[in-house]
């Protein structure tokens, strides 16, 4: 019996060979793996802000108490050049910003045309804030 013992061991020797290295993954087949590990990630952490903040008491937002802020005109400058400036910016917010024109159809000004038409003919003035 103990040729046939060997020849057993010799002939598992034989079959067991070692496993292919695995093909390398595709760029498409990685961020898919990525995916859904992060998503399971993401699962785990929504439950676990639910579990630990289930004993929070929480009102609903009312959202008349949302402040939202209102264009208004600047204050007065101590220069007639920077209040001149801060009303072109102003009629640049409310307005409407354009480029390669003083103004456009739709009204929007170009930064000298902003400038132009704050100034009120004031051509000295005017070339004070352009320079």
């Amino acid at each position: 019996m103990a040729p046939s013992t060997v020849h057993l061991a010799t002939d598992q020797a034989a079959q067991t060979t070692p496993p292919a290295p695995a093909a390398a993954l595709t760029l498409e087949e990685r961020l898919t793996l990525v995916n859904t590990h992060m998503t399971a990630r993401l699962d785990e952490a929504a439950v676990a802000y639910e579990v630990n903040t289930a004993h929070l008491a929480t009102e609903p937002v009312d959202l008349g108490d949302v402040v939202t802020p209102t264009l208004r005109p600047p204050p007065p400058h101590p220069t007639p050049v920077a209040a001149l400036l801060q009303r072109a910016h102003h009629r640049l917010l409310t307005g409407g910003w354009c480029s390669g024109a003083l103004v456009n159809e739709d009204g929007a000004r170009c930064m000298l045309g902003a400038i132009r038409t704050e100034a009120h003919g004031d051509r000295g003035l005017e070339a004070g804030a352009v320079a």
